[in-house]
């Protein structure tokens, strides 16, 4: 029996994986937690690419934290 490895199933398990750990998160310091998790487990060329194909976005987020960070 051979196994084939399908991308698409292991995208779609992970997903189910983090909204079911998203609902039993009790607080918010628990769903921060919870988020710094996958996000530092995503490749950093991933997110390279989300910056390359949207540089407006990038600038909106960091105007606003400068906003909210120095009034």
């Amino acid at each position: 029996m051979r196994l084939a490895f399908d991308v698409k199933v292991f995208k779609k398990f992970n997903k189910v994986n983090i909204d079911l750990k998203v609902r039993w998160a009790i607080n918010l310091t628990q769903f921060h937690q919870l988020c710094q998790g996958e996000w530092t487990r995503t490749p950093a060329i991933h997110w390279e690419k989300l910056l390359e194909g949207n540089p407006k976005g990038l600038t909106q987020v960091i105007q606003s934290d400068i906003k909210d960070n120095y009034p």
